[in-house]
């Protein structure tokens, strides 16, 4: 199934199963590889040329340099720390040819290497080093914000399941893992700690696809969801919508919910719309198939506001206001 068809299922809410799940991680890991690659190219060019990367002259960026041997190593540290994360999570940040020349090594491990060991080095090397050394930050920034989808989900299933974690690697994609996994006397040869994905709950099954849906959204768009709550015990309606909104906040969309569970708005920080109920009218008429019995019809009310005529609502202080 081609990735548009993919989110569409998600986003639409039709026909989603939690069997597309690893196929969207999947996407976002090699979406990511892809722009790593790319990075490696730029900067390739960027040594090569030791004059321009990501737009800008060398000469500007010389600000940037490290002004001392322990600021080398320190940002050199973070920058092969925050690597190491990544490829934690399924990202190859090998180099374009298997990185034979560097004895197997990524780029950041290569640098992190030489941080602080280049003071016999030419001023041309020691310029070329911090040149890559700010290339890779700025690479890894942006790599780490692409990541922020697969971040978002392996937080929401390691704090919000209980007893599971996930995990990404190349070799087996997307699992989710039982924290302790002790197989009891006599379970099968090849009992594992992987857990399938239909033997999760179903409110875990509803939540993971609640928080997929929304990681799918596009910036600036708007996601509606209806009843968020189904299939939740009231700790997790409580916990639930701080999820939502983070993965809302990770793609840069809105969200609209509709929900009947005032569990699922306690202590959040959002806008909330209380719709009043609403009166009923009855209409009174006489029914000719009952012989003439007089039978009422009931209708709502609908409240309108007397200058605009746009439906009224109730918000967080009880008092009806017009919707604008």
């Amino acid at each position: 199934m081609a990735d548009d068809e993919i989110r569409s299922l998600f986003l639409d809410g039709q026909g989603v199963t939690l069997d597309l799940l690893p196929g969207v991680c999947k996407k976002w890991i090699n979406e990511a590889n892809e722009f790593w690659r790319d990075e490696l190219i730029s900067l390739s060019s960027t040594i090569a040329s030791g004059a321009y990367f990501h737009g800008i002259s060398s000469n500007q960026h010389q600000s940037k340099f490290p002004t001392t041997k322990q600021e080398q190593i320190t940002r050199a540290s973070s920058l092969r720390g925050t690597a190491v994360d990544l490829a934690n999570m399924g990202i190859n940040l090998n180099g374009l040819n298997g990185d034979a020349i560097l004895g197997r090594k990524d780029m950041t491990e290569f640098v992190y290497d030489l941080a602080g060991e280049m003071e016999s080095d030419s001023e041309e090397v020691k310029k070329s080093y911090n040149l890559t050394l700010i290339h890779l930050e700025n690479s890894i920034m942006q790599l780490q914000k692409k990541m922020k989808p697969l971040f978002i989900l392996k937080l929401f299933i390691d704090k919000f399941f209980q007893g599971k974690h996930c995990s990404f690697s190349l070799e087996e994609g997307f699992t989710i893992r039982l924290d302790n996994h002790n197989p009891s006397y006599g379970a099968p040869a090849n009992s594992t700690d992987i857990l399938s994905l239909q033997s999760l709950s179903s409110g875990e099954k509803h939540a993971l696809i609640m928080i997929v849906s929304v990681l799918q959204g596009n910036q600036d768009s708007l996601i509606m969801i209806d009843e968020p709550e189904t299939s939740l015990h009231i700790e997790w309606q409580e916990q639930f919508l701080s999820w939502l909104q983070a993965a809302a906040q990770a793609v840069g969309c809105s969200l609209l919910i509709t929900t009947h569970s005032p569990h699922m708005l306690s202590d959040h920080d959002c806008n909330v719309i209380k719709i009043p109920a609403r009166r009923k009218n009855g209409l009174k008429m006489k029914n000719p198939l009952l012989g003439y019995k007089e039978i009422t019809f009931f209708y709502p009310d609908i409240w309108k506001c007397a200058e605009c005529n746009s439906p009224l609502i109730e918000q967080k202080n009880s008092t009806v206001k017009c919707h604008e």
